[in-house]
């Protein structure tokens, strides 16, 4: 009978179970790609009305069809973009074990280890391949129609809360990227949108 020691197996089986999880599994698939049309659509309608972010909506969603996923704008856009993905917010891999997964396929332009450990970084590469390219897409489109949601309705009841609320990292943001103070508000109110309709890679959420 095969007796499973503590550290070693115990690690190989948490690790295999985590990439079927996020890589294989169903469910996991079901979940990431029902996370705008379950969590984000509902709450830019609790901010915005269930008619204002329409066309808002369909909009981002036209721009990062033409735009291959990738989110862009005015130049505004594009430096809160870049501080967004300084956050980590936004990025292929929002985690260091979802980056260990995807990018250990990298090892392999190396021909590095034995045929064994090759063939299972070309299978953690493909299991994560497909879940990382759908939580980018979600992100990309999560900031960018929050983004563009904010800038039209600065008086959002909700942004109003944000620039009262956040004066310190607000004057922070201006400095650092640029923004104006309108733009920093919006760039705050993009970030809660992301953290509250995506899967969250913080420490904190740890299972």
């Amino acid at each position: 009978q095969y007796v499973m020691e503590p550290g070693r197996d115990s690690a190989k089986f948490r690790a295999f179970f985590a990439l079927w999880h996020l890589g294989f599994s169903p469910a996991a698939a079901a979940m990431n790609l029902s996370q705008i049309p379950v969590n984000l659509v509902p709450w830019l309608s609790q901010h915005f009305g269930p008619s204002a972010y329409k066309k808002t909506f369909l909009n981002a969603l036209t721009a990062l069809k033409i735009q291959n996923g990738i989110a862009h704008g005015n130049p505004a856009f594009q430096r809160a973009r870049d501080e967004m993905i300084s956050q980590g917010r936004i990025d292929v891999g929002q985690a260091p074990e979802l980056g260990a997964y995807a990018e250990g396929h990298n090892l392999n332009k190396l021909l590095a280890g034995t045929k064994t450990q090759k063939f299972w970084r070309n299978v953690s590469w493909l299991g994560m391949h497909m879940f990382s390219a759908i939580e980018h897409y979600n992100r990309e489109l999560s900031f960018k129609v929050s983004w563009d949601l904010a800038m039209k309705h600065p008086n959002t009841p909700r942004l109003k809360e944000i620039d009262a609320n956040s004066i310190l990292e607000l004057g922070d943001i201006q400095k650092r990227t640029g923004l104006s103070h309108a733009e920093a508000v919006a760039f705050l109110f993009a970030r809660e949108a992301i953290d509250m309709t995506q899967f969250q890679y913080a420490k904190h959420s740890d299972a």
